[in-house]
């Protein structure tokens, strides 16, 4: 059974695909993209038309198969024609399985390809999976959650605490050791919009480079924005528990076809200068949103509410990557 990713896919010859060996300068020329955004059923990829050769370019996308060298016969997209790039939404993949893949463009003379990628959809799907070495569940959101914190071993260990804007742990947490200000929270050197509190740079948002998430797993982890921790809160069930003897909140999905699915966060505490506090009483947790109002402060969720507040910069927080 042929799988076509776009309502406008339709069935081809096969003899039409076939590239025109007595007339190749005819045949279009395509490129194709890197393969990103994979997932366990999903990826995106593309390429560009960069010559016709005398003859329209009338089709062009992607096609991609389980075995080398696939053609418009199997699963493919059809995203325009004539010469350009575009993008192409790659659906109905199977999870942890390598496809090959290559842009193709038809013209009058058939059809051309370009240079064949490979990839292999992630483990999972429907609940959760693993990406890159860590684990995480599906709860029918924009992103996925990790299953447990930076620096944690299992779900329910508490991981490493990290400054905001800052990628590795340390032993004291105070304004003197931050390493975005001149050693108080009004002499910040970065994301700040506020002359009152130091230079102003207009950044609301963590950088990559200052993501603990990003620099410690990378391949696509981060840190949640504060919207993504909104829509944690907007879509699940939240209610105090304990994993394997430590308290925290189990979230538990409420979308269609996510009921059932959950996800433990453990009530971590935070560190203020060389001291943990409020560890198995709450669960304060950073995005990578600057307060709005006050630039010493970033966006936090701090559980059992399912409101954010905000916290210092320097203080040490958990942190949970999504994808």
């Amino acid at each position: 059974m042929v799988f076509i990713a776009m309502s406008l896919c339709v069935s081809c010859n096969k003899d039409d695909e076939e590239q025109n060996g007595g007339s190749n300068q005819t045949l279009a020329t395509v490129t194709t993209d890197e393969v990103t955004e994979i997932t366990a059923t999903t990826a995106t990829c593309g390429g560009e038309v960069t010559r016709e050769n005398g003859w329209a370019v009338t089709e062009r996308g992607v096609c991609w198969s389980t075995e080398p060298n696939p053609t418009p016969s199997d699963s493919h997209t059809i995203d325009g024609d004539g010469i350009g790039k575009f993008i192409s939404e790659i659906t109905g993949l199977t999870p942890d399985t390598k496809y090959y893949l290559r842009a193709y463009a038809k013209n009058a003379a058939g059809t051309s390809f370009g240079p064949e990628k490979s990839f292999t959809t992630e483990s999972g799907g429907g609940g959760g999976g693993s990406y890159a070495g860590h684990e995480y569940v599906d709860l029918g959101l924009s992103v996925k959650w990790a299953t447990c914190n930076v620096g944690a071993d299992n779900l329910w260990d508490y991981g490493d605490h990290f400054a905001w804007g800052e990628t590795t742990a340390k032993s004291n947490y105070d304004w003197t050791t931050y390493k975005w200000c001149n050693g108080s929270g009004n002499t910040l050197t970065k994301y700040n919009m506020n002359s009152s509190f130091g230079t102003v740079d207009n950044k609301a948002r963590l950088e990559s480079a200052d993501d603990a998430a990003a620099q410690n797993w990378g391949d696509g982890w981060r840190m949640p924005t504060r919207a993504e921790w909104q829509e944690l809160c907007d879509n699940t069930t939240i209610a105090w528990t304990t994993q394997n003897g430590v308290y925290g909140w189990l979230f538990t999905g409420t979308k269609p076809g996510y009921t059932g699915v959950s996800l433990f966060l453990p009530a971590a505490g935070l560190r203020t200068g060389e001291s943990l506090y409020y560890e198995d009483l709450y669960g304060d947790y950073w995005s990578s949103s600057r307060n709005s109002s006050y630039p010493y402060a970033a966006y936090r969720m701090r559980f059992p509410s399912d409101n954010q507040d905000y916290g210092a910069r320097c203080n040490g927080l958990a942190v949970r990557p999504v994808r």
